[in-house]
């Protein structure tokens, strides 16, 4: 689902793509996504990790109910503070 945060109605599941690099193992990315989501009051269910073809990257992927606007925008900038973090799709 492409998210145009302008036409967004709340409150809204999406599946986030989290890509990292290999700053933090893949079982600490996993930790801290959750308890971000934790410290927020997000729902959130673990879908999974995937690697890269090269192995330099992985992406973990969650879904999230996010109930409002402010709520999208500090689950993102809480990501984006992680150790590698690359992009938030």
């Amino acid at each position: 689902m492409a998210m145009d945060a302008k036409k967004l109605k709340f409150p809204v599941k999406t599946d986030l793509r989290i890509m990292l690099d290999r700053s933090m193992e893949q079982a600490d990315a996993r930790k801290a996504i959750l308890e971000i989501c934790g410290t927020l009051g997000i729902g959130v269910s673990w879908k999974g990790v995937k690697e890269s073809s090269g192995g330099k990257f992985f992406s973990c992927t969650v879904i999230v109910l996010l109930k409002n606007r402010t709520e999208m925008e500090a689950l993102y900038a809480g990501l984006g503070k992680l150790p590698g973090i690359k992009m938030v799709l």
